[in-house]
């Protein structure tokens, strides 16, 4: 993290762990927070898009197992990958930006709340000029 935020950053010393654990739990989990968590990557998406000068614009859709250990919250076993994780569902452009992401229970099918997922997505698109 320090190298991301700069080369002055690496000369001094990082937060505590129980700094970064209180903002992790007290700061990250507001309801105004997490939603801008979570609209991070599409307006980095779509600046990137935005600057391209491509006329389309190709979306892929993906869910993946993101195996766990111990019993955490909103994991499930999945049969078809025969392990206890969760299942989120990604969407990449064709550039390889991520569009989007949702963390899901592992037991959900791969399919589950896709129409939902990616209608954001396509929204943001609708009045670009671009092909999707």
């Amino acid at each position: 993290m320090r190298a991301v935020i700069g080369k002055r950053a690496l000369d001094k010393t990082a937060a505590s762990s129980g700094t970064v654990s209180r903002f992790e739990t007290d700061i990250l989990t507001r309801d105004e927070n997490i939603e801008a968590l979570a609209n991070l990557n599409s307006g980095w998406a779509s600046k990137a898009v935005s600057l391209s000068k491509a006329k389309k614009v190709i979306l892929d859709i993906d869910s993946s197992e993101s195996p766990v250990h111990g019993n955490q919250e909103g994991s499930a076993y999945n049969g078809y990958f025969e392990s206890t994780c969760y299942h989120p569902l990604f969407c990449f452009n064709h550039f390889g930006d991520c569009e989007g992401a949702v963390l899901r229970p592992g037991n959900v099918h791969s399919a589950d709340g896709w129409r939902e997922f990616i209608e954001p997505v396509v929204d943001r698109y609708k009045d670009t000029g671009r092909k999707l």
